[in-house]
């Protein structure tokens, strides 16, 4: 029957009758009372928004991922975070880890050991200036990593050898110094068909006459006053030789024992003479492999070592457009 002001009443099987507009401000007042309390459909138990459970960081969100019944989605993106998150405070089965728009500043490698799901990860726009050596080493199933709008300036060798699975990366932004540890890197990424992401973005801040370079241009003709010399492959067939970088230089007149012991101690694995008989150092841990042709690009004599006793020497003085000379090479 009609009310009042005009309103249908809606009568119950006992007699008492509500208007329709009263019980959808039930239903609006119940839904912001457990919004306050913290409930949200993405935290819920039904549809793609279902929780993964604990443990899950204070402030971030953990979602089972749309389409799956156990991936995690792990959002702690802008929550003011200056260190990623413990791996014990992550639920098992993260597959997405997103701590971008924080202030984080370092990783600690310790954070991926257990993470043994993790497919992607989003660092972008942190503070981060250095990646610890092997940081995503124990994490193969990687397969989109973004780094950009961070401060790093160099990449170590070893920080892609495990990342088998990688087919996204980003390194945009970042002030990178474009020198001859760089190549690897770059080779890495070409020989594999990694999709590099904004590339016109990956640009080189130093040295002065590479600024705003592209870093995918860098190479051995262009890394600037650097060591670095090739060597015959004599473990594997078809012309092959290996890429020593080194990584350290030491003045002064060094025998070949002297600057040995200098590397020995340091753990490095390789060793050699420049031209004025500075001790250089190599680690190298795992060896750069490169073709005949490609190590002709960077030498001007593309076979120039021999083995002498426990020593690699060149047959003449060797001059790389890496513009230094070495004179003897040897490993360890």
């Amino acid at each position: 029957m009609p009310f009042r002001n005009g309103q249908i009443l809606s009568k119950r099987k006992h007699g008492a009758s509500f208007p329709k507009f009263g019980l959808f401000s039930s239903l609006l007042f119940t839904l912001f009372c457990l919004e306050a309390w913290g409930w949200s459909p993405a935290h819920g138990d039904g549809g793609s928004g279902r929780s993964c459970g604990s443990p899950c960081p204070g402030n971030c969100t953990c979602v089972i991922a749309p389409g799956s019944r156990e991936s995690c989605v792990v959002n702690c993106t802008n929550i003011g975070l200056e260190r990623g998150p413990a791996a014990g405070d992550l639920p098992p089965g993260t597959n997405v880890l997103d701590l971008s728009r924080n202030r984080i500043s370092s990783l600690e490698p310790s954070l991926f050991d257990q993470l043994i799901t993790l497919r992607e990860l989003y660092l972008q726009d942190n503070r981060i200036s250095v990646l610890p050596r092997g940081v995503f080493c124990s994490r193969p199933l990687f397969s989109i990593l973004d780094l950009s709008n961070n401060q790093i300036t160099t990449i170590e060798e070893e920080i892609c050898d495990n990342l088998f699975n990688l087919t996204e990366i980003d390194l945009s932004s970042n002030p990178f110094v474009c020198d001859c540890k760089l190549f690897r890197l770059v080779s890495w990424l070409q020989e594999r068909g990694v999709r590099v992401r904004h590339p016109e973005n990956m640009l080189c801040v130093q040295p002065p006459d590479l600024r705003h370079q592209p870093l995918l241009n860098v190479s051995l003709l262009t890394c600037g006053l650097n060591y670095a010399a090739c060597l015959e492959d004599s473990d594997h067939s078809g012309g092959g030789s290996e890429l020593v970088i080194f990584s350290s230089s030491t003045p002064g007149n060094f025998s070949r024992e002297e600057c040995n012991s200098v590397c020995y101690g340091a753990s490095q694995r390789y060793g050699g003479l420049g031209a004025r008989r500075e001790c250089l150092c190599s680690t190298n841990y795992e060896p750069n492999r490169i073709s005949e042709a490609q190590c002709s690009a960077a030498c001007t004599k593309p076979h120039v070592m021999k083995v002498d006793g426990d020593w690699l020497t060149t047959s003449s003085s060797l001059f790389l457009r890496c513009n230094f000379l070495i004179t003897s090479l040897f490993l360890l």
